[in-house]
């Protein structure tokens, strides 16, 4: 026998054993390529509107969640409420904005029970 026929049989053969496609008689939608990847495919997601966008905290974000000086909070209650929305600042960056030496040092105060007042 030729042994180039011999060559292209093997070809044809290891192909058809090989091949990612399989065929089968009641799937009528045509086949997509996987890449190599046996995972089905993820949805489309829009990712940008899920992660929240972090702002740095200002002297107006903290006259609003004091309400201008009215509203006395505790340390760790002013933290959370900096880290929720509409905010969404990092826990140790809202503890470190909020400590006695800090940026804002000049308009909080604490008083003996450990609550934070807002000067302005």
């Amino acid at each position: 026998m030729n042994p180039i026929l011999i060559l292209i049989g093997l070809c044809a053969l290891f192909s058809w054993a090989f091949s990612d496609a399989k065929k089968s008689s009641d799937d009528t939608a045509p086949l997509e390529p996987t890449g190599g990847n046996s995972e089905p495919a993820l949805p489309e997601q829009d990712t940008a509107a899920e992660i929240p966008v972090r702002q740095p905290i200002t002297l107006e974000i903290l006259r609003e969640i004091f309400q201008d000086g009215a509203r006395p909070l505790r340390r760790r209650d002013a933290v959370e409420i900096l880290k929720g929305a509409p905010y969404f600042v990092p826990k140790t960056n809202a503890y470190r904005a909020l400590a006695p030496s800090r940026r804002f040092a000049a308009h909080l105060r604490e008083d003996e029970q450990g609550w934070l007042h807002f000067l302005g």
